[in-house]
């Protein structure tokens, strides 16, 4: 849940960004960006179009709350917050305002919806601002922004938006960024991955859900783990299931390959 953290491990973006970005990059030769930064000094995590002097094409950046506090050696940076990340997202925070336990603000703009746990007061020096806090002590006060920074564009989340907010949130930028999920419209919780090689193509299936759920599939797969199998378009996955399919069917070992994040 994107979550921030002064020096802590980098946040890992609901949906899957991380393995959006990994795969639909390799997929586009490079030419698709997508990253996130977390606590530490991000400046050497910037994607490339991001960086000043860099010409590359578009990329795309997501940074949490509460970040660019130290660099890697827990040393605070002077100049007030995020620190480097300063020019990149258009604007400086002047100060925090953690929730209270059980607390949510209301957020209006683009992305309209409750948030939670964190907030910050935030001045926008470039930024354009998608959603704003309606009420508690920064009413009126931005609280998602969106900055064009060489031939990219970063955003900032100053607060902790409710799932379905941060995922309509994070398919805007992923949509920005060109980055198409493996297959869309899956089930709550569903992630899926393809992975191809010498051996062949393959489609990962993983259930992070309590229950179980149908995942259907735009053209024929088969178990892999089962060979002999007829090819279904249609999974059952049981809840914490995994299923490993192989294909599609009489498509050999071809194709590109993606990921797509949890639903």
């Amino acid at each position: 849940m994107l979550p921030g953290g002064a020096g802590g491990a980098g946040p890992a973006l609901a949906g899957g960004a991380g393995d959006h970005q990994s795969d639909a990059a390799a997929q586009a030769g490079g030419r698709v960006r997508l990253g996130a930064v977390d606590g530490r000094d991000g400046a050497g995590l910037l994607p490339g179009p991001l960086r000043s002097g860099r010409p590359r094409a578009s990329g795309q950046l997501v940074v949490s709350f509460f970040s660019g506090i130290v660099d890697g050696c827990d040393r605070v940076h002077p100049g007030g917050y995020p620190g480097p990340l300063r020019e990149v997202l258009g604007l400086r925070v002047a100060e925090f305002w953690p929730l209270a336990e059980g607390r949510s603000v209301a957020l209006a703009g683009r992305y309209a919806g409750r948030a939670d746990l964190w907030a910050e007061e935030i001045v926008p020096q470039g930024a354009r601002v998608v959603a704003s806090f309606v009420d508690g002590e920064l009413a009126g006060r931005p609280a998602v922004t969106r900055h064009d920074h060489g031939r990219g564009t970063a955003w900032y989340v100053g607060t902790r938006p409710e799932p379905a907010l941060l995922r309509a949130l994070l398919d805007d930028v992923r949509a920005a960024a060109g980055v198409a999920p493996v297959l869309p419209g899956l089930p709550a919780g569903v992630q899926a991955a393809v992975r191809e090689g010498a051996g062949g193509r393959y489609l990962f299936l993983l259930n992070h859900g309590s229950r179980a759920v149908q995942v259907a599939l735009p053209e024929p797969w088969r178990d892999a783990l089962a060979p002999r199998a007829a090819a279904v378009t249609r999974v059952a996955l049981a809840a914490r299931g995994v299923a490993v399919l192989t294909g599609p069917a009489g498509a050999g070992g071809g194709g590109g390959a993606g990921a797509g994040g949890a639903g």
